[in-house]
């Protein structure tokens, strides 16, 4: 799968997804494009809230973070200064098919999706099942788009990015809890999606508490800001005092070295 009409661009911009497990799965299409095109321009753009996850990746030359609030208008504008000739959307949505069209990007690639055929130069059909999309993995989603590129899909290893300044953040940690046997990490939380998406806290705790007993394991609870009260609930029904990461003035960049060592 290629082009229609092949394309060497000169400067690509990537239309990252919006949340955080969608541009991990995003990063095996970044690298393939990257390898692909080792002299092209690279811009990744995305919201600002997840920037961090790429934070250290050398797949892309130029972060262009946008505000979640920001303009339609105003994020065309950003694109525009960067005189990109190439757009590829690993989102869905009609919204940023328009801002890329008014931006001025010349070859426009993505889903056709949305309602936004009208808007891209280069359209991929998704799969369908009668009238239902068929379900697909991200990675491969994103790849299939990075193959009219002319990239390598074979290669569908997720990867992670550390900086060596996060790492000596987690050694810190590290040293202020001594853990004695494997590190664990439990995320108890569920986004934006609700209890009914929630495992019960009592039940991570439980969890907890069996990993430290068995397997003389230290177990480290992460959550955003707003899930502090659930963390505080996991830790109430625990018996084994799970090490709480918000503590510790936990991000994106830290918990990536977090797992890493886990």
């Amino acid at each position: 799968m290629a082009l229609r009409q092949p394309t060497n661009p000169k400067r690509l911009l990537v239309v990252l997804p919006n949340w955080v497990g969608d541009v991990v799965m995003a990063t095996p299409m970044l690298r393939a494009v990257r390898k692909q095109l080792p002299d092209t321009h690279i811009t990744a753009i995305g919201k600002r809230y997840v920037m961090p996850i790429l934070s250290g990746c050398g797949d892309f030359d130029e972060p262009l973070e946008v505000e979640g609030d920001a303009s339609i208008r105003r994020i065309a504008r950003l694109i525009r200064a960067g005189g990109h000739d190439t757009a590829v959307l690993l989102t869905n949505s009609f919204r940023t098919a328009l801002i890329v069209r008014l931006a001025g990007v010349k070859n426009r690639i993505g889903y056709a999706r949305d309602g936004r055929g009208w808007l891209l130069t280069e359209c991929v059909q998704p799969l369908k099942d009668g009238k239902k999309y068929t379900p697909i993995s991200a990675i491969d989603y994103y790849l299939t788009l990075g193959k009219l590129l002319g990239a390598d899909a074979s290669d569908r290893t997720m990867s992670l990015a550390v900086r060596p300044e996060d790492q000596q953040r987690v050694e810190k940690i590290l040293n202020d809890i001594q853990p004695t046997g494997p590190i664990v990490m439990l995320n108890p939380g569920a986004a934006n999606l609700g209890t009914a998406k929630q495992w019960p806290p009592a039940r991570y705790a439980a969890v907890a508490d069996h990993l430290a007993e068995t397997h003389n394991a230290t177990v480290l609870l992460n959550g955003s800001p707003k899930e502090r009260g659930l963390l505080d609930d996991v830790c109430k029904h625990a018996s084994c005092q799970p090490v709480v990461l918000l503590d510790h003035d936990s991000d994106l960049n830290l918990l990536k070295a977090v797992c890493e060592r886990c």
